[in-house]
């Protein structure tokens, strides 16, 4: 019975043998293939150089070709997920912890770091692999890529911006403070050109420091410390709008303990403004000179204004100042005064001659100078003024209108030969543009006498001189 049992299983045994087919050639060549692209995807995956992203697609449900494509996209889609991650990881690293990835500027550096190395991505398919009816796709970027696009990227950024940092720096240990303050704004530029309002940390002089609120704080604390001031604090101006003087400022830093120290190269701007609120620009490109002066080179006021304010600021947008960057800036007002101003009208009748006496004329102007007055030189047209003769002194912005009137009249000769004459004089003055009379004066009078009834006039004229002069400065305050 058991040699029974012992036959039949060898029977059974040998027919199983003899039954199983052997492979053929195809499935050995096939098997290879998925072996050997199972090698070639797991050398790829485990390159230390590189980043890889891979995606698996089954044949069955799509064409080989469309399956092809879909693993390669798969895979370049899992790659560009994994580059995502590492670029935020990278900026967090080499930026600052801080930095906020709901952010603008964040998912901005995000995208676009993802966007440029994938430029850089190879991809291939594997077919059939892992398994037969299944394709492989793989994407990879080079590592030393990843760094040159972003991390090196990042570096250089940082790197700019400190070496406009940190000469700003020296600058105001130097006590350069133009060059400090134009180093540092730059360096703010720089930073909210690359990082935004990103916190940016880094290590300055052994201390972790976050550049942006540190340079800002800086470039305030500049900006707070400079003054501007006049030299001139008033500044007189006459009827034709030119200014008796240049008026001048200096700019001074501030230091601790209250010290000044002037500021040399500082760009400055300068206008006009006048009581009706009217501006006007004075002049471009004010710098201060090595002693931190500067001189406001005025070509023109308006002289139909009594005043007016010089109001001298930073040169904001020369020095780099941002609109929407709120500091507040030092100013300086200079008073613009205008001369009061009198027309003067001079006028020598002599025998009916109508003549202007141009060294009497001097010592007129010469008198109003000393009084305070600037004068301008007119004439009336008539031998009286008149209405057009106030609005003609009006046109040239004068305040007043002097009217002097000599007249000399006279005959003879005599039964010596000797001829003469008699002179008198008047006095008038008016405010205006009112045309109000304020004081209407006789002068002094006189008699000459001379061969020529001219030289007579011209001897009595010379005896009103003195008179008239005086009476003139008694009455002007």
């Amino acid at each position: 019975m058991r040699g029974l049992y012992l036959f039949c299983a060898l029977i059974i045994f040998i027919f199983s043998c003899t039954s199983l087919k052997r492979p053929t050639l195809k499935q050995i060549e096939e098997s290879a293939k998925i072996e050997q692209n199972k090698r070639r995807v797991g050398e790829k995956k485990r390159d230390p150089r590189l980043f890889v992203g891979e995606s698996v697609v089954n044949t069955d449900k799509f064409g080989l070709e469309e399956a092809i494509q879909n693993a390669k996209e798969g895979a370049r889609a899992d790659l560009a997920a994994g580059i995502r991650l590492r670029v935020k990881a990278t900026i967090e690293y080499e930026v600052s912890e801080k930095a906020d990835e709901n952010t603008s500027w964040f998912n901005s550096r995000i995208d676009s770091y993802t966007d440029m190395v994938l430029h850089e991505v190879k991809c291939n398919y594997y077919y059939p692999c892992p398994d037969q009816d299944y394709v492989t796709g793989l994407c990879w970027l080079s590592r030393k890529k990843y760094d040159e696009y972003v991390t090196e990227d990042l570096r250089r950024k940082k790197a700019k911006v400190l070496g406009f940092l940190k000469p700003g720096l020296e600058a105001i240990n130097g006590r350069n403070f133009a060059l400090a303050l134009n180093t540092l704004i730059k360096a703010g530029k720089e930073i909210k050109k690359f990082f935004g309002e990103t916190p940016i940390e880094t290590e300055i002089n052994g201390e972790k420091l976050e550049l942006n609120s540190f340079t800002q704080s800086k470039i305030a604390t500049l900006i707070n410390n400079l003054e501007i001031k006049p030299l001139d604090k008033k500044v007189n101006y006459d009827a034709e709008g030119k200014p008796s003087v240049n008026p001048r400022v200096y700019v001074a830093y501030r230091e601790e303990g209250g010290a000044e120290a002037r500021v040399a190269n500082i760009p400055l701007v300068a206008k006009i403004v006048y009581p009706t609120g009217e501006e006007k620009i004075v002049t471009y490109g004010i710098k201060t000179s090595t002693d931190g002066l500067a001189e406001i080179v005025i070509e023109h006021i308006d002289a139909s204004k009594n005043h007016a304010l010089l109001e001298v600021k930073l040169g904001e947008k020369e020095i780099g100042i941002q609109p929407e960057q709120k500091f507040i800036t030092p100013i300086c007002h200079i008073y613009l005064h205008k001369i009061q101003t009198i027309a003067i009208s001079v006028v020598f009748f002599n025998n009916h001659h109508r003549i202007l006496p141009v060294g009497f004329v001097d010592e007129v102007k010469q008198t109003l100078l000393d009084k305070g007055y600037g004068t301008i030189d007119y004439a009336i047209q008539g031998e009286r003024v008149t209405n057009q003769d106030k609005r003609g002194a009006q046109d040239l912005h004068a305040d007043y209108l002097l009217s002097m009137k000599i007249t000399a009249l006279g005959g003879g000769p005599d039964m010596y030969g000797m001829c003469w004459s008699k002179a008198s004089s008047r006095i008038v003055l008016y405010s205006i543009p009112q045309g109000k009379e304020l004081f209407a004066l006789s002068g002094p009078s006189a008699k000459g006498e001379h061969v020529t009834v001219s030289g007579a006039g011209w001897e009595a004229f010379s005896k009103v001189k003195p008179g008239l002069i005086k009476l003139l400065k008694s009455k002007l305050k």
